[in-house]
């Protein structure tokens, strides 16, 4: 329902393993829009596929594949992150490829942080119309757990929003604009350099702290 009352001509859809659906892929193609769909366990033989073909990539170095690489490394928050995005249009081998319109590539993500001594590496995996190009695809999939990690993660774990029981009439949309505004207005504070959750119990228990958050609209 959502994908038929957005305007989606030209633009790509993003989505976690929960959107890697044969009518979701449809409907985003059909409306002529592109779309990138991660891949998870609930697609366990596509899952697996892509899991052997991009392991099978690093340790021989397919010579019958042809695959695109693109790489970033950041620093930020005391830790190193390498991201490593690599993309194939080969996908003459994926028994399901008919079955997903428009399907065009795969891609992987690796995700290397290191904090000190500590190192980790994450891989995750994706199905695509877009063509091969390992930085656009690399930049939607971090824009996309850019959204996620600002919004739904902070609403989730500092405000409780799945948690909400409210269900009567409108209460869930006022709640949940309620919530938007509330998080711009502790975001616009600059004064106490803390997580929402934390700012949120400091204007609960400091009038003044309230009062001086509440003021923001006011300034803005």
């Amino acid at each position: 329902e959502l994908l038929e009352a957005l305007f989606l001509k030209g633009a790509v859809v993003t989505s976690d393993a929960m959107g890697c659906q044969h009518a979701i892929a449809r409907k985003i193609v059909e409306r002529g829009a592109d779309y990138l769909l991660a891949v998870k366990d609930n697609q366990p033989s596509l899952c697996e596929g892509l899991r052997e073909l991009f392991a099978a990539h690093d340790a021989q170095g397919l010579k019958t594949v042809r695959f695109v690489e693109h790489t970033e490394i950041g620093k930020e928050h005391g830790r190193i992150e390498t991201r490593r995005c690599v993309v194939s249009e080969d996908i003459q081998w994926l028994e399901q490829r008919n079955t997903w319109s428009g399907l065009r590539s795969v891609a992987m993500i690796e995700s290397t942080r290191q904090i000190g001594a500590q190192r980790s590496t994450e891989r995750r995996y994706y199905i695509s119309s877009l063509e091969a190009d390992a930085k656009r695809v690399g930049q939607a999939i971090r824009g996309h757990w850019a959204i996620e990690n600002s919004m739904h993660w902070v609403l989730d774990v500092s405000f409780g929003e799945d948690q909400c029981r409210a269900r009567v009439k409108n209460a869930a949309q006022n709640f949940a604009i309620l919530r938007r505004i509330v998080i711009n207005l502790l975001r616009a504070d600059p004064s106490t350099k803390v997580g929402a959750k934390t700012k949120r119990l400091k204007a609960s228990a400091d009038d003044r702290y309230r009062a001086q958050i509440l003021g923001l609209v006011a300034l803005q």
